[in-house]
Order: structure tokens, then sequence, then C-alpha cells
């Protein structure tokens, strides 16, 4: 692939000098000069008239700089896409609370969480604490919360 390339070229053009160029990639200018000529091997074209006091794109160049502009933000946002993806909270939370938490504590913790993970599908159960804890008991929510203390009797 020809990102790195790509990437010089863009630069290269908007700082309209191959040192410039070269200081804002942290790479060195015969890099930069490298990378230019690949590419116009590669298209077989000239993409810069150059003369020792200016830099002029050609108009090859010119067709280059705007497609090459979208390929990079496209290989960008498929970066962000695929790391978002990994990071991504995706399934189904069952939520078991007693009335009080239920009705007052926990529906602004749910918009929150659901503008922070909208892929993941929130179900609310809402009972007495009892409810909640035989719940809980049974693997029937993933989650329980509840105000009160509650007597547990040992799980095995």
């Amino acid at each position: 692939m020809y990102y790195d390339a790509l990437k010089t070229f863009v630069t290269l053009v908007e700082t309209k000098n191959f040192t410039r160029a070269a200081e804002f990639l942290h790479i060195s200018q015969p890099s930069v000069s490298v990378h230019i000529k690949n590419l116009e091997a590669e298209f077989k074209t000239e993409l810069f008239i150059r003369s020792p006091k200016v830099l002029k794109i050609t108009p090859t160049g010119e067709i280059l700089y705007e497609r090459a502009k979208q390929i990079l933000s496209m290989y960008e946002q498929t970066q962000k896409d695929i790391l978002e993806h990994h990071h991504d909270i995706i399934g189904k939370l069952i939520i078991g609370a007693s009335f009080t938490i239920g009705e007052y504590v926990l529906p602004p913790l749910l918009v929150e969480l659901h503008s922070k993970y909208p892929n993941l599908e929130l179900e609310i159960f809402i009972g007495n604490t009892e409810e909640i804890v035989q719940s809980v008991r049974l693997f029937n929510v993933d989650i329980g919360l509840i105000e009160g203390q509650t007597m547990i009797e040992n799980c095995r």
C-alpha cells in the first residue's frame, strides 16, 4: 500500500516545500523525494513542476491530490471504525432493581449508559427486594440493585 507515499504527497502539496514536508512528517528530505518519485513511476506521470524557487503541482498531480485526500480519509476512518468495533460493547444487559432504585435512581443512569453504549440492549425488571434477590439467585438478571438489606442464604 502506498499510504506513506500518499501522505507525503498530500503534505508536500499543502506545504509546497520538500524540507517543510519532511519536517512535518518527521522523515528525511530524501525520503520525501523517494516517495514522490515512486508515485510518479507508479502513475507514469509528473506530479510537480520543479524549479529552484517554486514547486507547482501539475494537472495530473491535482487529480492525485484530490483522490489521495479521499483515500487517506477512508483509511483513517477505517482504522477508527475497526478500533471502535473492538472496543464496542454489544449485547443485552438485564437489570433487576427494587422499586425505589428502579423508579428514581436508575432512569438517569440508563440514559447515560445508553448514550455511551448505543449497541447495548437494556432490559429492566422492577420488583420488590425479595423478587430481585431471587432473580439474581436464578440468574434471571445480570445485576440486581436493591436499597435494603436481605438475608442471603448460602448459595452452593
